[in-house]
């Protein structure tokens, strides 16, 4: 049996989140974390959230093998909330970076339906052609990020505001459409980027 490949809608409207988060300091007294952005959408929305936190190279391969899992089918968002720099994350100490070229290896091609966001700094500024790439090697419905340095606070609403319209619509473009429309100022400000799967 041939799979479809989703290039514009999702498989269901509610899309559960399945976040995978770095550390944000080098403190062990800091609480800083999406967690809390998480749990309120968990409550308003009344959508599922998977929180798993990652501090090296392996740990981030493992879960990204676990999201990818049919169990988890229905964690239609894939969401990477990491300290970022252009073209790659940053996982552990040290300043160890994965680019997005390894990402869409470890994710092969089984993001198919899936909408990958990565809420780092500078993760997206790559340019169109190499963010084609990492979908046309997933199989993502879309990717989504940033191409500027964020701040934490704003970042984190703003990705809390582009989740709640993901879960009004299945098409891509209607969520790039209401994003464009009513929440433009504060996007371009962060340097925002969605882009959906080109159609074969």
């Amino acid at each position: 049996m041939t799979t479809e490949i989703r290039t514009d809608l999702s498989f269901t409207k509610k899309k559960n989140i399945f976040c995978i988060e770095g550390s944000w300091e080098n403190d062990h007294r800091s609480q800083l974390s999406v967690s809390k952005a998480l749990e309120f959408l968990e409550c308003v929305e009344q959508v599922n959230i998977i929180l798993k936190q990652c501090y090296n190279e392996e740990t981030l391969k493992q879960l990204i093998d676990d999201s990818m899992q049919k169990k988890y089918d229905k964690y239609s968002v894939l969401y990477f909330a990491f300290h970022g720099v252009d073209g790659e994350i940053c996982v552990g100490k040290r300043n160890k970076t994965v680019s997005l070229d390894k990402i869409a290896e470890m994710i092969g091609d089984r993001a198919n339906g899936k909408i990958i966001h990565f809420g780092c700094c500078n993760t997206l500024s790559i340019g169109k052609r190499a963010i084609n790439k990492f979908l046309k090697s997933t199989n993502a419905l879309a990717v989504s990020g940033y191409a500027k340095e964020i701040d934490f606070i704003r970042s984190t609403v703003y990705d809390l505001i582009y989740f709640q319209q993901c879960q009004e619509f299945k098409s891509i473009k209607s969520i790039q459409n209401k994003m464009k429309v009513y929440h433009n100022k504060l996007g371009n400000e962060l340097g925002f980027i969605i882009h959906r799967r080109a159609k074969k």
